[in-house]
């Protein structure tokens, strides 16, 4: 045996001894003294390369096989990153839904009247822990700290009134018995959201719009291909600006931010390469799918209120009256829902319904029917409407194969920018050659195989110097 075969061997029997001194188990619960387990532990073994031979499982089964010892990790991992509820956290949703009930059943406190026959009383709204009460006169407004005492002797629980606040809508005489929680005079932020006044939508999104930016900032710093960048785009940004459609619909200036942001992002630059409308289409359409956020952020908004008040099957609820008494001319002009005179409804339409007609006239929806409006099924329709790209002096069979290939699976996702960019005329050849000095000057001048067409750029090639030349 050569002295490096041998070298080998008793590093290999140095480490089978070392990983053999103490058995490690996969869960906390079932160690032994002198026995180590935690996540700490397996950071170790990962970054260290460290054998690992033998484990415990759960059930305390000594595993020496690669399955086995497999299945024992993945275990460990699969309860270490799954959800975790602790006693209290559903002991306070149990008491903050037992709070609701007793506030919906005392008489003193009035809540808000939903339109219709059926008049129906709104006093509260919950969401987790989170409880929001609606009254609508002072002895409601005095009748709430008692009942919230009261609530507290029962239960044992206290209302914090720290993290509580109150929020006036029209005019209010509370001089004399000023409330218990503070009176916020502006805005008033519910579950991430603003509300209370003008300036709430914007500051809502403005607030989105600075995560996106610092999400996009941080992603900026790597390398990533146009294909990279849509898939962030989708998966990363989307959501955090989806949240905000379910209170308020996209402003014109955010959607401007909006478009100017990603596309910024794509191209690294304030100038883009290609139009915006070509890039949200289908690879086979001549496009690279980045996600036309605007729109799908204005459809969401459409679609949760299609779903409130058309497909909702609970016509009981108080958010399906609400919703209906503000949006039923607008539903019946579109064909979608039947005109009762029995039902009183709103002629003076807020702004922020006014786009949910524009939205479905500008992009010819009417059509559709309420069954089918969901957020992917709309933009799906959408973008079925784009045409393919042409590619110059190719039929419209033939550019579509081409489009077909520039996205093949078998190429990389920088091979397949490239490929798409060729055929797209956006590769930057000119100014390469020429900041390279593998170009005789910047305008093609000279003979005319100097001034041959170039297929990638579509104009006057620059041929590359003559490295031999003197």
């Amino acid at each position: 045996m050569n002295p490096l075969e041998a070298v080998k061997k008793e590093l290999s029997e140095h480490f089978h001894e070392e990983s053999r001194r103490i058995i490690f188990r996969s869960k906390v619960e079932n160690l032994e003294k002198g026995e180590k387990c935690n996540s700490f532990f397996f950071k170790k073994i990962h970054s260290a390369h460290t054998p690992l031979v033998q484990l415990r499982n759960r059930e305390g089964i000594l595993c020496d096989t690669k399955e086995d010892i497999r299945k024992a990790v993945t275990d460990f991992y699969g309860d270490l990153y799954s959800e975790k509820r602790s006693d209290g956290d559903q002991a306070e949703r149990f008491l903050a839904e037992l709070l609701a009930e007793y506030i919906r059943k005392n008489p003193n406190i009035r809540g808000i009247q939903t339109p219709g026959d059926a008049k129906k009383e709104v006093k509260c709204s919950l969401y987790m822990d989170d409880v929001t009460l609606f009254c609508t006169d002072g002895k409601s407004v005095q009748s709430l700290p008692e009942a919230c005492k009261d609530f507290g002797k029962a239960s044992g629980e206290k209302i914090n009134v720290d993290k509580s606040q109150a929020k006036l809508f029209g005019r209010w005489d509370l001089c004399n018995e000023p409330l218990p929680f503070p009176v916020e005079a502006g805005l008033v932020k519910i579950l991430g959201i603003w509300f209370g006044g003008p300036g709430a939508a914007a500051k809502s999104w403005n607030e989105r719009l600075a995560k996106v930016k610092q999400k996009l900032g941080f992603w900026s710093l790597r390398h990533l291909s146009i294909e990279g960048k849509a898939l962030v785009l989708r998966n990363d940004a989307l959501p955090v600006l989806q949240y905000v459609t379910q209170a308020w619909p996209l402003l014109a200036n955010v959607e401007r931010a909006v478009n100017s942001m990603v596309f910024h992002f794509v191209w690294h630059s304030k100038m883009d390469r290609v139009k915006r409308t070509v890039m949200h289409k289908e690879h086979r359409k001549g496009g690279k799918a980045v996600p036309d956020i605007p729109t799908i952020l204005r459809a969401f908004f459409v679609c949760g209120c299609v779903r409130i008040t058309l497909t909702n099957e609970n016509k009981d609820h108080s958010a399906y009256k609400v919703f209906r008494f503000f949006l039923l001319p607008v539903w019946r002009r579109l064909g979608w829902d039947e005109w009762e005179n029995a039902t009183m409804f709103n002629w003076d339409l807020p702004w922020y319904y006014k786009k949910i007609e524009k939205f479905v006239v500008e992009f010819g929806l009417n059509c559709v029917t309420p069954s089918l409006w969901k957020p992917r099924t709309i933009h799906r329709l959408i973008r079925s409407r784009d045409t393919t790209e042409p590619v110059s002096d190719l039929p419209p069979a033939t550019a579509t194969r081409v489009w077909e290939n520039v996205s093949s699976p078998s190429l990389t996702n920088r091979h397949k920018d490239i490929a798409w960019m060729a055929v797209k005329g956006g590769l930057p050849v000119r100014s390469s050659c020429t900041a390279g000095a593998c170009a005789h000057t910047e305008n093609a001048q000279g003979d005319a195989l100097q001034r041959k067409l170039h297929t990638i750029c579509s104009g006057p090639a620059l041929l590359p110097r003559d490295c031999g030349e003197p």
